[in-house]
């Protein structure tokens, strides 16, 4: 039976198989090695913290996919569930999709909504580079993480992340004016960098080349690419603005300096873009924590480092 993370309170106990994820190991005061962990299953995750390491353990923790049995108690820790262990072994048995979350929503409405923008795209030159870098990778795409655990960090939430924000920037780009060819274009390009930043979406790791670059730069290699190839082919013009756009509103959909971006949104595009993501993932965590918090009570968004309160009339 799958243990439902998203419902268990202090004292409660736990007792089931599940991913081991986010693994880092530590040195505690006195010396001795320890390892910190969320354990996870379809339901959610939670931390816990391993400070008896054997050999065996440790051989546990480098694998790929690793999954335990594990036994302990719910506790609480700051303003935090977390798990004291009673006992961990490995696992041989599990079905290995009730320890993977998954996006909550039909693959098949996620796909045809991105795909039938890109071929509904009025200007020529910015569907022919959209399509262009998304075609070869659609499939990793579609079963990709968004994040490794701060938002849409489920199976298929980068395509539900692209998905969410396309129905906001259609709306938004009509209000205020923009060009929505340009703001949709930059929506599934954005976080595209993210199929070579993060490896194994089953248990997401930060590859070398993400740690060393990040996704922002990782795609704008892939648009400068895609786009003296386009040249060279003669099927873009040399003189073309778009791919400097492009370019541009990736570069920039964080939004600041000290998050990551290198270039702060100069155009009105880019401006929408960075508060298009920033909304879509803050409202991710929202409705992911409301369900479980208690009416008329404050409840905690890790994620977000913010106490919130869920009104008596949800």
């Amino acid at each position: 039976m799958v243990v439902n993370l998203s419902k268990l309170k202090k004292g409660d106990k736990i007792n089931g198989v599940f991913l081991l994820k986010n693994i880092n190991e530590s040195i505690a005061q006195n010396k001795n090695p320890y390892f910190k962990f969320n354990l996870a299953n379809k339901t959610g995750s939670l931390e816990t913290i391993c400070w008896s390491i054997t050999e065996e353990l440790r051989t546990l923790f480098e694998k790929d996919f690793p999954v335990a049995h594990l036994t302990g108690v719910v506790t609480e820790y700051g303003d935090k569930l977390q798990v004291k262990l009673s006992t961990i072994k490995e696992a041989t048995e599990f079905n290995k999709g009730d320890l993977v979350e998954t996006v909550a929503m039909d693959g098949d409405i996620i796909r045809a909504e991105i795909e039938s923008t890109i071929e509904n795209m009025k200007d020529k030159e910015i569907k022919l580079i959209t399509k262009t870098i998304f075609e070869p990778c659609k499939e990793k795409f579609y079963e990709h993480v968004a994040a490794k655990k701060f938002h849409h960090e489920v199976v298929g939430g980068l395509g539900y992340h692209v998905y969410t924000m396309l129905l906001s920037a259609k709306q938004l780009a009509k209000i205020y004016g923009a060009n929505e060819d340009l703001l949709c274009a930059s929506i599934i390009l954005h976080d595209l960098g993210k199929l070579i930043e993060i490896e194994n979406p089953l248990n997401p790791a930060y590859s070398v080349e993400g740690n060393l670059r990040g996704h922002i730069a990782i795609m704008d290699t892939a648009i400068h690419k895609t786009v003296v190839k386009l040249i060279q082919e003669e099927k873009l013009d040399k003189n073309s603005e778009v791919p400097m756009l492009l370019s541009h509103m990736v570069l920039s959909h964080h939004g600041q300096l000290e998050w990551g971006s290198p270039v702060v949104p100069k155009v009105k595009e880019a401006l929408l873009l960075h508060f298009i993501d920033s909304i879509d993932a803050k409202m991710y965590q929202v409705n992911k924590h409301l369900p479980s918090a208690e009416s008329g009570e404050m409840f905690n968004i890790p994620e977000m480092r913010i106490d919130f309160y869920k009104p008596k009339y949800c």
